[in-house]
């Protein structure tokens, strides 16, 4: 692993633990194992940092579910398969989705960030929206409004997610995804729409 792999590494684990706010450059610096000037040979300021640390996780996020996604053909099953991806994503970087999550970490970080990460949102929700749009253009999903609902299905999911991850630990992932697919597609899906 090279050492800006090792820095982006390290700077998502004293995140998770600390929050952006928290995390300084000199912990990160020592927990990659390299000197504090090295972390600035790579990012050139804190805030640059953790912007890069933050568009590698979306983007690997968003990766992994579109992949998912983009698997299936009907509408329904991509319903699904997002479901399940969004939530095993969220709960496998459950620390750094977290600090995404929260608003008064991310209120600290540049402007320009905030409105890339923003934008990162919106292309979330355009990217649902087009599925939901679809399946009721086929006629296989029922009549609502798309925008809100792409919003409270990634919304669901995280909740749902989260308060797994502090329950109980022999809690099945497994079972929290099947309650959210049957959750959201008893809503969304036509009598006979599968």
């Amino acid at each position: 692993m090279g050492k800006q792999e090792l820095i982006l590494q390290a700077a998502l684990e004293v995140v998770t633990e600390k929050g952006c706010h928290e995390a300084s450059i000199e912990e990160i610096a020592e927990r990659a194992g390299v000197a504090k000037g090295t972390v600035y040979l790579y990012f050139r300021s804190k805030d640059s940092l953790l912007a890069a640390l933050f568009r590698r996780g979306i983007e690997g996020m968003g990766a992994a579910i579109k992949e998912k996604v983009d698997s299936e053909v009907s509408p329904v099953k991509q319903i699904e398969a997002l479901i399940k991806e969004h939530a095993t994503q969220t709960y496998r970087h459950i620390g750094f989705a977290k600090v995404l999550m929260s608003q008064s970490d991310l209120v600290t970080l540049p402007k320009e960030f905030r409105q890339e990460l923003m934008s990162s949102y919106q292309q979330y929700f355009t990217f649902v929206h087009g599925i939901l749009k679809r399946g009721q253009a086929l006629g296989v999903l029922a009549e609502f409004d798309a925008a809100i609902m792409a919003r409270a299905i990634a919304g669901s999911i995280n909740h749902a997610i989260f308060a797994f991850d502090k329950a109980d630990p022999a809690a099945d992932l497994d079972a929290v995804i099947a309650t959210l697919t049957k959750l959201v597609t008893s809503g969304i899906v036509k009598s006979g729409g599968i």
